[in-house]
């Protein structure tokens, strides 16, 4: 969401500059992991490193339409017959 107002507001120069300002987020977060005192500080980080890429990923992805926003029907459909209850939300245990 934050991508596509930037870019409504300040164009292409605001998107790369966004896209920049991850990017470092990211690099920095890889230099911390990397230099992580333990191994569980390093998961740590990295854990929160892949959360923000995803979301950034996704979110520059969405506003490009390069995926669509919702699951598409035959995504829906293909978990309905393998798997019937699970789309709907219900959280089957079996």
């Amino acid at each position: 969401m934050i991508f596509t107002i930037i870019c409504e507001e300040l164009g292409l120069v605001g998107a790369v500059g966004l896209m920049l300002v991850y990017a470092l987020i990211l690099y920095r977060l890889y230099e911390i992991a990397k230099n992580a005192k333990d191994l569980f500080g390093s998961f740590l980080v990295i854990g929160v490193m892949a959360h923000i890429a995803l979301q950034a990923i996704l979110n520059i992805a969405v506003a490009c339409n390069a995926i669509p926003n919702t699951e598409s029907p035959f995504l829906h459909q293909l978990r309905r017959n393998v798997s019937p209850g699970a789309s709907d939300g219900s959280g089957r245990l079996f």
